[in-house]
């Protein structure tokens, strides 16, 4: 700012025209208007700098730590699998076909997942409410219907996937 503006101007190109004349283009930081204006040595002696440059003084360990919290964030966006791929299961292919081809891809996850006994409904239950968590589709309500004599099991093997829902229900099927 100086006598040449009316009000603070951000810098955002800078152009050499000659020994002594630069051409500079001005936004003004109040009114958003673009500028040009050729200005001289002497010109630039009468300006005031109000805010300097960008500083690279902060802390990088928090820069790194910053930037892999955010691709974490985003890290389903590039790894349609991600779930599976920080999971300790190793699921069979129809599994896969279940949670990734089917469930995911529909407008709004609502449905029963049942299937034969022995197929799996578990590791397919747990993949899908990691996989959403993931992505950010919050798990608010979940309700299980398990076979009485598998309850406490299931209950143990799913401890970590239903921890931190609004509502976990568990109906006991006698």
């Amino acid at each position: 700012m100086g006598a040449l503006f009316n009000e603070p101007m951000r810098v955002e190109t800078v152009s050499a025209q000659g020994a002594d004349h630069w051409v500079v283009g001005l936004v003004g930081t109040q009114s958003e208007k673009f500028r040009k204006a050729t200005l001289t040595s002497a010109d630039l002696d009468t300006l005031t700098i109000i805010q300097p440059g960008f500083t690279y003084d902060g802390d990088g360990n928090l820069l790194r730590l910053g930037l892999q919290a955010y691709s974490l964030g985003i890290a389903y966006e590039f790894d349609p699998y991600l779930g599976l791929s920080i999971s300790r299961v190793d699921p069979l292919p129809h599994q896969l076909e279940a949670v990734y081809d089917y469930l995911l891809k529909l407008a709004r996850v609502k449905f029963l997942l049942a299937d034969d006994a022995g197929a799996g409904k578990t590791i397919m239950a747990g993949l899908l409410i990691r996989e959403l968590k993931l992505r950010g589709l919050a798990v608010n309500s979940n309700q299980f219907t398990v076979k009485a004599s598998r309850s406490s099991v299931w209950v143990e093997n799913h401890r970590g996937f239903v921890r931190g829902s609004a509502d976990v229900r568990l109906d006991i099927n006698f």
